[in-house]
């Protein structure tokens, strides 16, 4: 009896390596895309400076 030797498991095993990778790879880029998008929004968000406002380094207490 001759035993023939399959190459569908290591194929399968290849395929899985190559979604996960993808998963992982467009996970990482989503994560960077929403970083980006959220940088943006702080970018633009205008927070006037109060010119008229005191300096001080006075602790309130409550």
């Amino acid at each position: 009896m001759t035993h023939s030797r399959s190459f569908t498991p290591h194929i399968l095993a290849a395929f899985f390596v190559a979604v996960l990778l993808a998963l992982v790879t467009a996970s990482a880029w989503s994560h960077e895309q929403a970083n980006q998008a959220a940088q943006a929004a702080a970018d633009a968000t205008d927070v006037p400076a109060d010119e008229e406002a005191p300096v001080t380094d006075a602790i309130i207490e409550a």
